[in-house]
């Protein structure tokens, strides 16, 4: 996802709770915040798809910084039962969740 890309390797400017508060403020939940940013951490955030499946946003942090970002299917009555998006998911997760994504990265970076 080319809007994402922009924020590869760019620094947490945020302490955690700022980065909940952001969160609430562009409408995001997550799955997944720690308590205090470390050497090495992982945002999650979650999105909705459909009955079945929620997307998982992951976000690794390395050095307060962006290393890696993942999106993933994940069941939603059994959360262990992960699968990658395809063609139609990723379109539905860039037009219904892309802008508020990059709102909540530009916040936060």
């Amino acid at each position: 996802m080319e809007e994402l890309k922009k924020f590869d390797k760019k620094k947490i400017q945020k302490s955690s709770s700022e980065v909940k508060e952001v969160l609430n403020e562009v409408g995001l939940n997550a799955s997944h915040i720690p308590e205090n940013f470390e050497e090495f951490d992982e945002l999650e955030l979650k999105f909705d798809l459909d009955e079945k499946f929620d997307f998982c946003f992951c976000i690794t942090i390395f050095n307060n910084e962006i290393q890696r970002m993942m999106l993933i299917k994940v069941e939603k009555n059994n959360p262990d039962s992960i699968q990658p998006p395809n063609e139609e998911d990723l379109k539905t997760f860039k037009s219904k969740y892309i802008p508020k994504l990059v709102q909540f990265l530009e916040q936060i970076t």
